[in-house]
């Protein structure tokens, strides 16, 4: 069996890179007197690129301008997928652990994004991270979420190795103490790779220290309303987003420990299906509509803050045309960011290659001359894409239920286009 998530982590950086070259044009100005249905024109798309399902939206500010949706929750089923489907929105997710951060500094949990580290750790892990490798003391909020903190995922992981994967499982019921425990094996065995801030890597570990952090730092301010980093998502930015059908990890699970399958929930489910053969993850039963709970499904739940959240693409709108906001408008109000703040998340942090640039959560393409922030997420079940064009008040998200490279080509050249043509690109001629 091949260890999960290798290849795509590998590739991420890469794959990023290439849709960043062509999403300078991804959204251009003019407007829509009516909403579009594409979801014909899409029919016909996914069948060429072996897609089972496809859920789109465009949107120009607060108004839905195209839509579509074609295909199927799995495979081999006549069950078609819907915009009310959950499903899995990978790394995209990334950014939303930079928004929550946001609210915690307006809110004066954390300071500011350049809190370091070891402030923000149990003392007797400070002490720990400092004895292994003085580096430690140097990484900030703000060399997390920009991805040059220095940690190295394949250093801590082992190329995310099925022995890491299932030390970090055993902690799917209880992700914080997960955390927690990461932050103890770092400051054992881990000296960082590079010196904080002068290196690009990929890295869910930084991110999952960035939502330690934030938990952290709210649970010292808040001794007696003490909350977790998933319970900080849900009552700071979900619920006044009214944001319903949010759960982190494989969409229609509780937990994706031992092997265990429960019943999906109320909200239908777009079943995942994997990178190498475009099947359901290995072990899950076929032709059951159920979300997929067993291992290699996801990464741990450890590591949601990295971006394991699961939720209709409707919801994951909401969470998006957050970063749309030009001026201090009620939406950011109502989640408590700042303009100031959600611009210091949209600035380029450091480089990873030519003018492609990470920001803290998304990639920038320094060579456009507006701020156009694009990402694509997965976890080698399901594809995720978005790009936003902040001055044209312009986002295009979509989502679909396939981790295939096939399938990823065929996401990034759904919103690489531009409002001339239909929305949706042609099958391979």
């Amino acid at each position: 069996m091949p260890t999960p998530f290798c290849e795509a982590i590998e590739m991420k950086t890469h794959l990023m890179w290439l849709c960043g070259l062509i999403w300078g044009l991804a959204v251009s100005s003019g407007g829509h007197a009516d909403t579009q249905d594409i979801s014909a024109r899409l029919a016909e798309a996914i069948h060429e690129s072996r897609t089972p399902g496809v859920v789109y939206q465009e949107y120009h500010g607060e108004n839905l301008i195209a839509h579509g949706k074609a295909g199927t929750r799995m495979l081999g089923q006549d069950s078609p997928i819907s915009y009310g489907d959950v499903m899995h929105w990978g790394s995209m997710g990334k950014a939303q652990t930079a928004l929550l951060c946001a609210n915690l500094i307006n809110a004066g949990a954390l300071e500011s994004f350049d809190v370091k580290l070891v402030d923000h750790v149990l003392p007797e892990q400070r002490d720990a991270l400092l004895a292994k490798d003085r580096r430690y003391g140097l990484i900030t909020l703000r060399m997390l979420l920009g991805m040059s903190s220095g940690i190295d995922d394949d250093m801590v992981t082992d190329d995310y190795s099925d022995a890491w994967l299932w030390s970090q499982y055993r902690y799917n019921l209880e992700p914080s103490l997960g955390r927690k425990l990461l932050v103890d094996e770092l400051a054992k065995s881990y000296a960082l790779s590079a010196d904080p801030g002068a290196k690009y890597f990929y890295s869910n570990v930084g991110y999952t220290l960035a939502g330690y952090m934030a938990e952290t730092a709210w649970n010292r301010k808040h001794p007696d309303n003490r909350m977790t980093y998933e319970a900080l998502m849900r009552e700071r930015l979900f619920k006044p987003l009214g944001i319903t059908t949010a759960n982190p990890g494989a969409p229609g699970m509780t937990s994706t420990y031992s092997g265990l399958l429960l019943p999906a929930g109320p909200t239908p489910v777009a079943i995942g299906h994997n990178m190498q053969d475009n099947n359901p993850a290995p072990h899950t039963p076929k032709n059951q509509p159920v979300g997929i709970g067993y291992r290699y499904a996801d990464l741990p739940l450890v590591m949601t803050p990295a971006g394991l959240w699961a939720m209709t693409i409707g919801d994951m709108a909401k969470l998006e045309r957050v970063y749309m906001q030009s001026k201090q408008t009620p939406l950011l109000d109502r989640v408590g960011v700042t303009l100031d703040l959600l611009k210091a998340i949209e600035e380029p942090h450091i480089k990873v290659q030519d003018q492609m640039y990470f920001t803290l959560g998304w990639l920038r393409d320094m060579s456009e001359a507006e701020t156009v922030l694009m990402y694509q997420g997965s976890n080698e079940r399901w594809v995720s894409t978005i790009s936003i064009n902040v001055a044209k008040q312009r986002m295009k998200i979509a989502g679909s239920n396939s981790g295939t490279e096939e399938n990823g080509m065929f996401m990034r050249k759904l919103v690489q286009l531009s409002d001339g043509d239909p929305h949706v690109p042609p099958g391979d001629q």
